[in-house]
């Protein structure tokens, strides 16, 4: 819940106005069962955790390209990393930012994705 929220209010610093970057679906689950929501959507999120040090943080697994519309259900794009929960809505950002900056003329999200496969996302999933 907490990360659910956190993600909205960083979606709504953003102010987007842009209308192929407001049909982005994000979802998130605190666990890896979270019946595929976080993988159906364009961007998911299912829970996790890291360990630093000897503690345990809550951290979350991320997806991309994922797709439940027009009755074509596709899972999304496992990234290869574990972001801390704290940097979730810095990782949204980041990714919606790339696809409002390197994306081709009215390509949507998932075409972008696959174009630019999930190595460009892994490499922007948090700020230098």
């Amino acid at each position: 819940m907490g990360l659910n929220r956190a993600v909205k209010e960083r979606l709504e610093t953003m102010e987007i106005t842009d209308s192929l970057t407001k049909k982005i679906h994000i979802k998130m689950s605190g666990c890896p069962n979270g019946c595929s929501q976080h993988h159906i959507a364009n961007i998911g999120f299912y829970g996790a955790s890291l360990k630093v040090g000897e503690r345990q943080i809550p951290a979350y697994i991320p997806h991309i390209g994922g797709n439940y519309e027009g009755g074509e259900v596709i899972f999304g794009t496992r990234l290869k990393s574990r972001l801390p929960a704290k940097r979730v809505p810095e990782a949204v950002e980041r990714w919606i930012e790339l696809y409002e900056s390197e994306r081709e003329q009215g390509e949507e999200f998932n075409a972008f994705a696959e174009r630019t496969g999930a190595g460009s996302f892994e490499a922007n999933r948090q700020g230098p």
